[in-house]
C-alpha cells in the first residue's frame, strides 16, 4: 500500500489526506502546533463553564466554487458550521459567510476525524532513502514513506529544505520563492457584556466613510457570539498588514491596549475582562503561484502546496478565499498522486 506523509495539518493537508485515504493510501499528517487547523484557530480564553472562546485566525469563509460550497453544506448538515449571512450594510461584509459553530478550529478537528495526525511534531530534516523519503522530527521520530507533501507556508518550506541540505532545481526553487505572506496581529477580548458591534457581528473599515475610532490600523472587527460561538461574549480585532508589521515585535500587552482604546466605541473599556494578542507571521498570502501545487523534480514524489498556490481562478486570489485556495491545492495534490 502506498504511504504518504503530509507536513502541515491545515486545510490543504487535511483535504489531501482525506482524498488519499478514500483511495486506499496510508497517510500520516504531522503538525508542529498543539492541534490541527493552522489558521483555522480558536482560542479558549477562560476556564469558565462554558469558556470564553474567540477565533483568532480565519474568522469565516465565503465559498466561490461549487465543490467547496458542497463541502461547506455538508459541514452545515453535520452540525459543524453555520450559514452566517451578513447584512447588506456599508460597514459590513456583504457576501454570505460560513463560520464554525464552536469556532473555526472545530471545523478542522471534524475534518481530521479518522485520520492519523501527530501534533506537536516539528519536522527538522527531510531526505531521500533507497525507495522514498525519510522525515525526522525534533522529538527524534523517523518516518519513512513513498510520497511527501509539504503544506506549510513556502518561506518555512524553504527554510526546511535549507536545514535538510536538500537542493531543488532552480525552477522549483524560484516557484517557492514567489510565494510571500503578510503578517497579522489578532487582538482578542473577553467581555462582561455584549459588544456594540452591530448585527451581523462583523465590521470592516470602509473607504471614504468616517469611522468613530481612535485606531485606524484594523481590517476586521468581529463579535464571536453573533457569529455563533457559544459562551461568554468575546470580540476579535484583526489588524491590517501595515500595522501588523509595524507592531509585530512590540510588547503585546501594549499593542492590545492601544487597539482596544481606539475601538472603545464598539468595545467599551468597562466591558473588557481579559485581553490576549496573537501574532501570525504568515497570515495571508501577499503573492501566490498560479498553480495548485508544485511537483518538484526529485527522484521520489515531493509536492508543495497550501494557500500560497491559487490555481488559475481569479476569485480565489483575494481574502477571504485563502481557505478555498488551500482546499483546492490539497485536493489537486492528492489527485496528482492517484
Amino acid at each position: 500500500m502506498t504511504s504518504t506523509l503530509i507536513i502541515g495539518a491545515g486545510m490543504a493537508g487535511l483535504t489531501a489526506a482525506r482524498h488519499l485515504v478514500q483511495h486506499g493510501h496510508t497517510v500520516t499528517l504531522l503538525d508542529k502546533g498543539r492541534g490541527v487547523g493552522g489558521r483555522m484557530a480558536t482560542r479558549r480564553m477562560t476556564d469558565t463553564d462554558p469558556p470564553a472562546r474567540a477565533d483568532h485566525g480565519l474568522p469565516y469563509v465565503t465559498p466561490q466554487t461549487p465543490e467547496f460550497q458542497a463541502l461547506l453544506d455538508q459541514l452545515v448538515d453535520e452540525g459543524v458550521m453555520t450559514r452566517w449571512l451578513p447584512s447588506d450594510s456599508a460597514d459590513t461584509i456583504t457576501a454570505p459567510g460560513y463560520a464554525g459553530i464552536d469556532g473555526m478550529n472545530a471545523v478542522a478537528k471534524h475534518l481530521s476525524d479518522g485520520l492519523t495526525v501527530y501534533t506537536s511534531e516539528t519536522v527538522v530534516r527531510i531526505g531521500t532513502r533507497v525507495a522514498g523519503w525519510q522525515v525526522e522530527t525534533e522529538s527524534g521520530n523517523l518516518y519513512r514513506v513513498d510520497n511527501l507533501l509539504i503544506t506549510m507556508p513556502a518561506p518555512q518550506a524553504l527554510s526546511l529544505l535549507k536545514r535538510s541540505g536538500l537542493t531543488l532545481s532552480d525552477i522549483d526553487q524560484n516557484v517557492l520563492q514567489q510565494v510571500s505572506y503578510q503578517p497579522c496581529i489578532a487582538v482578542l477580548a473577553s467581555l462582561n457584556q455584549t459588544s456594540q458591534i452591530p448585527a451581523p457581528g462583523v465590521l470592516i473599515p470602509t473607504d471614504g466613510t468616517a469611522q468613530p475610532t481612535g485606531f485606524d490600523g484594523w481590517t476586521m472587527l468581529i463579535d464571536n457570539g453573533q457569529k455563533g460561538i457559544p459562551g461568554p461574549p468575546t470580540a476579535t480585532i484583526l489588524l491590517n498588514a501595515e500595522d501588523s508589521q509595524t507592531y509585530f515585535d512590540d510588547d503585546l500587552t501594549a499593542v492590545g491596549q492601544r487597539v482596544l482604546t481606539g475601538l472603545s466605541h464598539w468595545i467599551p473599556a468597562g466591558s473588557v475582562e481579559l485581553v490576549q494578542v496573537h501574532r501570525w507571521r504568515f497570515s495571508l498570502p501577499a503573492t501566490q503561484v498560479n498553480n495548485w501545487y508544485l511537483k518538484a523534480d526529485t527522484p521520489f514524489p515531493l509536492l508543495f502546496g497550501g494557500d500560497g498556490f491559487s490555481g488559475t481562478q481569479p476569485c480565489l486570489l483575494q481574502w477571504p478565499n485563502g481557505l478555498e485556495s488551500a482546499f483546492w491545492s490539497g485536493r489537486k495534490m492528492a489527485e496528482q498522486l492517484l
